[in-house]
């Protein structure tokens, strides 16, 4: 389960970590069809601000080490779908530390569940999982990230070699765009892509004839395709608090919650030595 570790980071703190993510530079990345921005930094890198390092050296009570890119993230129509952080790494699974930046109250917040995937098969170091249709960008012939509310939409151009029209947009067809639409449309039953997969039977605790309550559900995973949910078990919902830090098991599987509310948070996720 989570751990919160209530008022552990200063504003003095918060603020230089968000000065940081507002600045654009080579490391932010711009998502045109959605109110979204990432940036994305090597932990070590000598523009990561030493504030992040000081929270994490201070919060991570043995020796680590980080491999991943921290994450910054900001969108308020965006919120992330069930996915673990686990890395294929397993003797040396540490945990993630979650940084609010932003507290907009409510339902904003992240859901954790009792699940974990600890026999992690890809070197991926996420693992989104979903059964039903999955959303994600495209890119057009001018370079420009177009949202796709459902990849199957490109099935029929998958025999397509080169440009093709959707939806008023030029795409290009190549393997890359292939591979994507085949992992995004679970035609790989019970494999692995990249970072999405639907083999549900790898989480612990994995039970297909359990059902998350409707109420819960419609409140913080809304966002979510009822079959998605379909055999989970629920831990806890954990509303980002300012001044708090979430600090969980790399395994463990989570989403955020469906209202996003121009959510800016930072994750960082550690290795043991």
């Amino acid at each position: 389960m989570p751990k919160i570790l209530k008022n552990v980071i200063s504003f003095t703190e918060i603020a230089e970590l968000k000065r940081f993510f507002y600045i654009d530079d080579q490391h932010m990345t711009y998502h045109s069809w959605r109110d979204y921005r990432m940036k994305l930094v090597p932990y070590y890198h000598k523009d990561t601000p030493k504030h992040l390092h000081a929270i994490v050296d201070r919060l991570i009570d043995y020796p680590y080490t980080v491999n991943e890119e921290v994450v910054y993230q900001e969108g308020s129509d965006f919120t992330s779908k069930l996915h673990v952080d686990s890395g294929p790494n397993k003797d040396h699974y540490g945990h993630v530390l979650l940084i609010p930046l932003t507290a907009p109250g409510g339902d904003t917040g992240t859901v954790f569940f009792k699940n974990h995937l600890f026999d992690h098969p890809n070197i991926n170091p996420t693992f989104t999982y979903g059964k039903g249709p999955h959303s994600a960008a495209a890119w057009s012939v001018e370079g420009i990230a177009v949202y796709i509310e459902d990849m199957h939409e490109l099935i029929p151009y998958m025999d397509i070699q080169g440009e093709f029209t959707h939806d008023g947009t030029t795409f290009v067809m190549d393997d890359k765009l292939r591979k994507k639409i085949i992992a995004k449309t679970s035609q790989n039953k019970g494999g692995y892509y990249k970072n999405r997969t639907d083999d549900y039977p790898s989480l612990t605790l994995y039970d297909e004839t359990l059902r998350i309550d409707d109420a819960f559900v419609q409140k913080y995973l809304a966002h979510h395709a009822p079959e998605d949910l379909i055999g989970l078990t629920v831990d806890q919902f954990v509303p980002w608090c300012l001044g708090d830090v979430i600090v969980f098991e790399r395994t463990v599987l989570h989403a955020g919650s469906s209202t996003a509310d121009g959510k800016i948070g930072v994750t960082v996720v550690v290795d043991r030595k």
